[in-house]
Order: C-alpha cells, then sequence, then structure tokens
C-alpha cells in the first residue's frame, strides 16, 4: 500500500500566493486563434472570412490541412486548399479545433510532464464524450465540446506555474480522505477551480 504523504510545514505556511506567479508560464495565447473562434461564433459568416484569418498563421493551416487530410474525416482525394480544407471540416469543427490547438500550446510550450500530458488527455476525453452528449441532449455540440475541452484547464495552468509542488498530490494516498480542492488550497493559495478562472478572465 502507498504511503500517504504529509504536505511539508513550509508549503503549508505559505501565504496566499499572489496572482502574478499562475500567468509566468502560460504558453501565448494565439492571435488566430480568438479571430477564428469569434468569427466562428457567427452566424452566416462567409467562408472566405474564415480562409483570409487561417492564412495569417502557417503553422495553424498546416494542422488545418493535416486534420482535413485524415483518416478521421476519409476523403478520397487530398485536400490541398484553404478553402476546400474549411468547407470539409465545416465551422463548428474549425472552432472545436481552434480550441483544441490554443490548449494544446500548454503542452508544445516547454517539455510536457507525465501529469501534464495526463491532464490533457482527460480534458480531451471529457471535450468528446461531451460533444457525444450533446448530440442526444440536443445541446450545441461546439459549446458542450468546449466546455468539456476547459474544464481543468486551471488544473493545466497550475502545472505549467509549480510542477514541482502539483507533483505532491499525486503521491497522495486517495483512501487518506483525500480532497483536491483543499490539498490545491492548502499548496497555491487556490484551487483549479479558482485558476481556470483566472485565467480564462485574462
Amino acid at each position: 500500500m502507498k504511503e500517504k504523504m504529509s504536505l511539508s510545514a513550509d508549503v503549508r505556511s505559505n501565504p496566499k500566493l499572489d496572482q502574478p506567479w499562475l500567468f509566468q508560464n502560460l504558453p501565448s495565447y494565439r492571435p488566430v486563434v480568438r479571430k477564428l473562434m469569434t468569427l466562428t461564433s457567427l452566424a452566416d459568416v462567409p467562408l472566405t472570412e474564415v480562409q483570409d484569418v487561417l492564412q495569417t498563421d502557417t503553422a495553424f493551416t498546416a494542422d488545418v490541412l493535416r486534420i482535413a487530410n485524415s483518416p478521421l474525416i476519409g476523403l478520397r482525394t487530398p485536400v490541398t486548399g484553404v478553402l476546400h480544407a474549411i468547407m470539409v471540416l465545416g465551422l463548428e469543427r474549425m472552432k472545436g479545433l481552434a480550441s483544441t490547438l490554443a490548449l494544446r500550446a500548454f503542452l508544445i510550450a516547454g517539455v510536457p510532464t507525465d501529469a501534464m500530458q495526463a491532464c490533457w488527455r482527460h480534458n480531451l476525453a471529457t471535450a468528446l464524450i461531451s460533444e457525444k452528449l450533446a448530440r442526444f441532449l440536443q445541446i450545441e455540440v461546439d459549446t458542450c465540446y468546449t466546455a468539456g475541452l476547459l474544464h481543468d484547464i486551471g488544473r493545466l495552468a497550475l502545472l505549467r506555474a509549480r510542477p514541482d509542488q502539483y507533483r505532491q498530490i499525486f503521491s497522495i494516498d486517495p483512501d487518506g480522505g483525500f480532497n483536491l480542492l483543499e490539498i490545491e488550497r492548502s499548496l497555491f493559495g487556490m484551487d483549479h477551480c479558482e485558476a481556470g478562472r483566472m485565467v480564462l478572465e485574462v
């Protein structure tokens, strides 16, 4: 049986941390993502406008083309143009893709830890499950996907900002009265829900 880890006294005695430390190691938010999410939320937006936004970011465009040509889409002929890719994927999927690539920046900015990768996989799985459930509940699919994807963004932020401290949590015996939010508040002066609100309000 794994021994229950007790939090060190110096960590417990830390005063509540100020907000700025949370944002020091966050990846930069690519302008194309913000523009694309805003644009795809509009009704009857011309696809050429979406194309114009995409073409401002070569790396993002490459991601879109790669997904449009992936086995997941299953087209018989290759997609070589941006406008064609947008038509194939649709605005709903484009919006979800923008959210996914924005959040994936937490992994590719720096060296990802096992905990970071596990949290990312959890977020992505939650997004995909939320998307499927939305179809049965007649809720907007893209909204549910984005909500699932972002529901643990605060944990990603804490993992990026304080990886060594957050690693302590994974050593705690879950059978010993484990309360994640309480432990996070002991370590950081905030839990991942509060951290997520701060990140999304920036």
